[in-house]
């Protein structure tokens, strides 16, 4: 499983910290279909930004109503992949 944890910044100066899971990169997914975004994680540039912003906008809202307006009140978003090392499938997972 991967996840996105960072912290996002606001026009009124506070700030928020938070982790994007799996449910946050399903809502970054169907985003980028309802927008005709062709995501490319190997080019940075305005996707990569856009990703971001619908991750931590997710991560803290819990939904994917309202981004538009969430997002003209914030000034940064700030992102830093952590990835959690499992198997790729139950055959690979160790006995236990």
């Amino acid at each position: 499983m991967n996840r996105i944890r960072g912290t996002v910044t606001y026009a009124d100066g506070r700030s928020e910290e938070y982790v994007a899971g799996f449910r946050a990169l399903i809502a970054w997914e169907n985003y980028a279909r309802r927008n005709g975004i062709v995501h490319d994680p190997t080019a940075p540039g305005p996707n990569v930004y856009t990703m971001t912003a619908v991750l931590a906008h997710y991560a803290v809202a819990g939904t994917e109503e309202g981004f538009a307006t969430w997002l003209d009140t914030v000034v940064d978003v700030e992102a830093e992949p952590e990835a959690e090392a499992v198997p790729p499938s139950l055959r690979a997972a160790p006995d236990g």
